[in-house]
């Protein structure tokens, strides 16, 4: 055996190795409370907490009503958020009140009906006329052709990949935002 090791204390060598017991006392512990509370939760003949009674006491008590509703004929809603007895209660509802219809819109009368389309005739033929003065306009308008040779000197700068690319990142950095195109 090794002479440091005899003269070493078995509290020192206890206290000298925390760093590896802290971890085992932490699952004990654990495992200790665990079990404490599943062998309490096993125990039938305990009693149970004032609010177990509470919460016991309060649903005996809505039975009862709910019993005591049902032999006079009256419906009493037991889920607020819906289930069988608010599915009865609409029913119940729809079967009293008729249903709502909306309002008849009056007819139209001979004269309006005329109007109306009166109206639609005028307004097409605006529409026919403002067609003809745009047509007048694009042939007073003349545009000159491009000779067939003449390529503009943006389009032959951007035949080359790395002036495309670069021109893309301009536009990216210096065009409008992709949120406002």
């Amino acid at each position: 055996m090794d002479p440091s090791f005899r003269s070493e204390e078995p509290i020192e060598r206890l206290f000298g190795n925390m760093h590896s017991l802290v971890p085992m006392l932490i699952a004990l512990a654990a495992w200790l409370i665990a079990s404490w509370k599943k062998m309490r939760a096993k125990r039938p003949g305990e009693p149970a907490a004032p609010g177990d009674e509470a919460a016991r006491t309060q649903r005996v008590q809505d039975e009862v009503r709910r019993k005591i509703a049902e032999r006079r004929g009256e419906i009493m809603p037991v889920d607020p958020f819906g289930g069988p007895t608010r599915r009865a209660e609409t029913l119940a509802r729809r079967q009293e009140d008729p249903p709502r219809m909306p309002p008849a819109r009056p007819a139209f009368s001979e004269e309006q009906a005329q109007a109306a389309v009166a109206r639609s005739e005028r307004l097409s033929a605006q529409v026919r006329a403002l067609d003809q003065a745009a047509a007048n306009v694009k042939s007073w308008v003349v545009m000159p052709e491009p000779a067939a040779g003449a390529v503009s000197p943006w389009l032959a700068e951007l035949r080359d990949p790395a002036s495309f690319r670069r021109a893309v990142i301009l536009r990216e950095v210096l065009g409008a935002p992709v949120a406002l195109r």
